[in-house]
């Protein structure tokens, strides 16, 4: 199981070995406010999350988390590959987003099940 941690403890140099944050927000939320020394793999691109966040208000959250569910997944690949250099070069991956946490805490159970150090 991951651990969640606070940002605060980021802030404060309180995670031991070396590390690199991961933002898998879109490109756009990442440019408009991030975390210094953040990098960002977004699981989805603007227009993606734009268009599930209008389908979970508008018409249902299932059918946004399908949408989800179908954008990521053709991503996967290539977010693995980047994903994998970085754990050879890093003792611990930190992967965030926005508020609930939906997007990174899907990736990082994805990427525990396979044996990616996050």
């Amino acid at each position: 199981m991951f651990k969640v941690i606070k940002y605060e403890d980021i802030d404060n140099n309180k995670i031991d070995g070396k590390h690199i944050l991961i933002d898998v927000r879109s490109s756009w939320e990442f440019r408009t406010e991030n975390i210094p020394g953040s990098i960002n793999i977004p699981i989805f691109n603007d227009e993606e999350r734009k268009l599930i966040g209008t389908t979970y208000i508008e018409d249902s959250p299932e059918l946004a988390k399908k949408m989800g569910i179908k954008f990521a997944s053709e991503k996967l690949p290539a977010i693995y590959e980047e994903v994998a250099n970085l754990d050879k070069e890093y003792d611990k991956l930190i992967f965030f987003c926005a508020r609930g946490g939906f997007r990174s805490s899907s990736l990082v159970s994805l990427f525990m099940t396979i044996g990616v150090n996050s």
